[in-house]
């Protein structure tokens, strides 16, 4: 459903809605280092702002509100959009110096609380999802606030203490750790928050986690186009601003893991090897050896990578660097949390019903790959490429899953090393 109304700032943005039927006061009201309203007596004193399409009535209180959604901004705390029904200087000017789209003049329905919504950047409008869509709402097994929630008899519940030690490869999707659709970057803070503490309870022994970029890569590498430009000064221009923006996911995936309590160590992957025949290729794991013997949980994450082809750069994905480290560090598993429940025969999100191929070996592939479906348009990779690259490397005694990061029992299953999804092994 499309909604007209008066731009206010520029820009384009997309999240859930958070509708509130009382006025905010930004100042004294919500806390800027968290994005969480704390005005006293508020209905919806608890909820956090950060990454959402707030719409409200008009803002109250101090001046200092304006300063507020500044700092919210710069902290990363801030909402990703604002419609108002009646704006006013506070507020317009909290929008405008922190650079947060808003629109007025429109009377968001509380019944669309929690509804995806996407302001195009040259629109006065906003796009609802109908009732018919998801409307935002979590999917099986989690709760509206983005706590973890595990079904009654279940390996969470039942068997919190069974953890595998042995050493794993942990890539999250970036489309679990970002809003991958977004037209612009946006971390889906919730999903992460979840997805950290379940790895803070059920990940032991010597691990190395990676992330995928999700709207933080894919749609601004394909805008750029650097992929199939020459590297003139334009394009390097772009390379870098790619590349800044993989810190900037980094930094935040890296925090909602250390306050889940994991202590994680970030590297950056073009530091480290180099791409060759487009697979990454270590040429130092030092750093990243000595990183584990103390205790630490290396982070990587797909990146833009120094290149032996004449381009002299590309994209070194989460998809290929899990293997490849995991061969090089002797690590005996890879853990995929991604969007899907596992390898299905047909594209899940075109068939619902399609069912998911438990166990993918070399001596089955040829017959599985006839019916896998690259079920994704990404820049970096589809799910026929990632099976590919991690039968290559089961050949060499490296068994992998492809669960859904979105279950917290498939979750915790696959890093306790049982069957989840689909396992892939020799």
């Amino acid at each position: 459903m499309r909604f007209d109304a008066v731009r206010l700032t520029p820009g384009a943005a997309a999240g859930r809605l958070l509708v509130l039927t009382e006025p905010l006061s930004f100042y004294g009201g919500v806390d800027p280092e968290t994005g969480v309203i704390v005005q006293t007596g508020h209905p919806r004193n608890g909820e956090c702002l950060t990454g959402r399409v707030l719409a409200l009535p008009r803002s109250t209180g101090s001046t200092v509100g304006s300063w507020t959604l500044l700092r919210m901004s710069r902290l990363g705390t801030a909402p990703s959009a604002v419609v108002s029904q009646a704006t006013d200087a506070v507020l317009v000017t909290g929008t405008l110096a922190g650079g947060i789209v808003h629109l007025d003049g429109l009377a968001v329905d509380p019944a669309q609380d929690g509804a995806e919504a996407t302001i195009p950047a040259d629109g006065d409008w906003i796009e609802v999802a109908c009732s018919g869509d998801d409307g935002g709402r979590p999917p099986a097994g989690r709760t509206t606030h983005g706590q973890a929630a595990a079904p009654a008899g279940s390996i969470v519940q039942d068997h919190p203490s069974i953890v595998n030690d042995g050493p794993v490869i942990v890539k999250l999707g970036g489309s679990l750790v970002t809003v991958k659709r977004s037209p612009v970057p946006r971390v889906d803070f919730d999903r992460l928050a979840d997805l950290a503490r379940l790895l803070a309870t059920f990940l032991r022994g010597p691990a190395v986690i990676l992330h995928g970029a999700g709207s933080f890569g894919h749609g601004p590498v394909a805008r750029a186009g650097v992929l199939d430009r020459p590297l003139d000064p334009a394009a390097r221009l772009d390379w870098g601003r790619i590349q800044a923006l993989q810190y900037q996911l980094s930094a935040l995936v890296c925090e909602a893991l250390a306050d889940a309590g994991l202590p994680v160590f970030p590297f950056q992957a073009s530091a480290l090897g180099r791409l060759s025949g487009g697979r990454f290729v270590p040429d130092t794991l030092e750093p990243v050896r000595r990183a584990l013997e103390l205790g630490l949980i290396p982070v990587l994450f797909g990146t833009p990578a120094f290149c032996d082809e004449p381009a002299g750069l590309g994209i070194a994905s989460g998809d290929d660097l899990a293997p490849a480290l995991a061969l090089a560090l002797g690590f005996p598993r890879v853990v995929h949390l991604t969007d899907v429940a596992g390898v299905h025969l047909t594209d899940p999100r075109e068939d619902p019903a399609s069912p998911v191929i438990p166990r993918i070996s070399a001596g089955t592939v040829h017959e599985a790959a006839g019916e896998l479906t690259v079920t994704s348009t990404d820049v970096t990779g589809a799910m026929a490429g990632k099976v590919a690259r991690l039968l290559e490397v089961a050949s060499h005694g490296v068994d992998s899953w492809i669960v859904d990061g979105r279950d917290p029992e498939a979750v915790a299953a696959s890093l306790a090393g049982f069957p989840a999804g689909t396992v892939i092994t020799r």
